[in-house]
């Protein structure tokens, strides 16, 4: 096997809006760069939207890691390739690892033929006919990548059947990327439930504010936290419901840390998942969760132990599952806090890294 100490690792990466991925690459880093690794940090920026990638850099200078930005005006710009090509012929990189399918598209061209090309599939939304060409293209470049890493058991079987050669496919989970912080929440009625991610369709909040309506307003109180698309329509949703008084909207979070220490359960409606981050903290933390049964969801949340599973799309099965817990809400706390301990070794980033190094140095041992 190979060592990492005097091989050059790049990580590419375009942002967008700060979620999961955003910040399994920032604190990646750190934990490799910790562990002995030469990694840096090359992010494109997107100038047609430059704020998104400022408020990432923001988050890059406030944790110290250091980075190069490159930029691109277009959907498909020329110029930055021919800059990319140009840097990574002059730093010729053991280990080019692309994280996302623009930055995969432009490592795939870019890339010097002595790299290796590793790609991080993050999940897929296919929430638009635009997006689920995208997801085709990244489809096809993953099927010539030197190895590409799922974050889920699940989301390896989806890549196996879009043709990507099983060999090639190695599960790396995510890992708690913020501080865990000790739960203040009293476990008096109401419950509060707390949904936490992007405000776009797969994520399924609009079927869980239909299942707020089938549940007792008296009961269960619903804070969703996140900002996006659909947070018009939601908000529209939940008034024409009639469901102001136990559902609250809390916008775009930096830190959701302070909501999830001062809830009851996690709750995730989405239609598609890889590992949601959410998800990780709200195990290491002992809360409860309810949510959809897609993607890793199923491999931390056991039924009737630490939450309740549902089908997707589904808001009368969604509102059982809440009934559920509310009248399970003292067992399943209990039980939640029991895997904490397993759940914070599980999901370090000390493992994340060793598990990605260990990636690393299989490529590098193949000729």
């Amino acid at each position: 096997m190979h060592k990492l100490e005097d091989k050059k690792v790049i990580f590419l990466f375009i942002p967008g809006p700060i979620g999961g991925a955003e910040r399994i690459v920032l604190f990646g880093m750190k934990a490799l760069v910790e562990q002995g690794v030469n990694a840096s940090l090359w992010i494109i920026k997107e100038e047609r939207v430059p704020h998104v990638a400022e408020a990432f850099i923001k988050l890059l200078i406030e944790n110290g890691i250091k980075y190069q930005v490159l930029s691109t005006k277009s959907i498909f710009d020329p110029s930055l390739l021919k800059n990319l090509k140009s840097l990574l012929q002059m730093e010729k990189p053991e280990i080019l690892h692309a994280h996302g399918f623009k930055a995969a598209f432009y490592g795939k061209l870019a890339a010097p033929k002595s790299s290796h090309l590793i790609i991080t599939h993050h999940g897929k939304t296919g929430h638009t006919l635009k997006v689920k060409l995208y997801e085709f293209l990244e489809d096809q470049i993953m099927k010539t990548a030197k190895a590409v890493i799922a974050v889920s058991r699940e989301m390896k079987k989806s890549l196996v059947a879009s043709g990507i050669n099983e060999t090639k496919i190695i599960v790396v989970e995510n890992f708690m990327t913020s501080i865990i912080v000790p739960k203040t929440s009293t476990g008096a009625v109401p419950y509060k439930l707390l949904f936490v991610g992007r405000l776009s369709p797969e994520k399924g909040c609009s079927v869980l504010v239909e299942a707020m309506k089938l549940v007792d307003p008296n009961i269960l109180h619903l804070r969703i936290v996140g900002d996006g698309i659909e947070r018009k329509n939601l908000e529209q949703q939940v008034i024409d419901l009639k469901l102001q008084d136990s559902v609250h909207f809390t916008g775009f979070q930096s830190n959701v840390n302070k909501f999830m220490a001062t809830c009851d359960a996690i709750v995730m409606p989405s239609y598609r998942e890889g590992q949601p981050l959410t998800l990780i903290e709200a195990c290491c933390m002992g809360l409860p969760v309810v949510a959809s049964r897609v993607g890793g969801i199923p491999d931390l949340v056991v039924e009737n132990k630490n939450g309740f599973l549902c089908q997707a799309g589904n808001a009368v099965e969604l509102s059982q599952a809440l009934v559920k817990f509310s009248e399970n809400v003292k067992n399943l706390q209990d039980q939640a806090d029991q895997l904490k301990s397993k759940y914070n070794e599980r999901f370090s980033s000390k493992t994340w890294a060793t598990n990605t190094i260990n990636v690393y140095e299989m490529v590098l041992s193949q000729r």
